[in-house]
């Protein structure tokens, strides 16, 4: 039912009858579609079932216009995260300076990589001149 205020401002325009159906997807209302006629007859039942298919096309509309808009925000997040993540692979683990390719420095890289975030003392050993600092 439409309040006084609307009525009067339908009537003031002149609306003098008004259909509504709602905008309905999955169980989820997303809000109604009016639509008024300006004097003539009254809305029929067919002009109302024509309505509710219009609205059924509609409410699917405006869900996917939601949905696009949530993976949007949703992407841009993960981008986000994506690039701090990568920054903080660059702060924690900077190896860019060290020179080698051999599978021994593979593994000892390896080694800080898993103990960097621990609290623990380590003691690297190896020929003066190596590079263990």
């Amino acid at each position: 039912a439409l309040s006084a205020d609307i009525a009067r401002l339908l009537l003031a325009e002149g609306v003098e009858s008004v259909c509504s159906v709602p905008l309905t997807v999955h169980d989820r209302r997303l809000g109604t579609l009016n639509v008024g006629r300006l004097g003539g007859e009254p809305f029929t039942h067919g002009d109302a079932e024509l309505l509710a298919a219009v609205a059924n096309q509609v409410a699917f509309s405006v869900e996917n216009a939601l949905v696009f808009q949530e993976i949007a925000e949703l992407k841009d997040k993960l981008a986000a995260e994506k690039v701090y993540l990568e920054d903080e692979i660059r702060t924690d683990y900077n190896f860019e300076e060290i020179i080698g390719d051999s599978p021994a420095l593979k593994r000892v890289l390896h080694q800080v990589e898993t103990v960097a975030p621990t609290d623990s003392a380590v003691l690297i050993r190896g020929e003066t001149g190596t590079g263990k600092e």
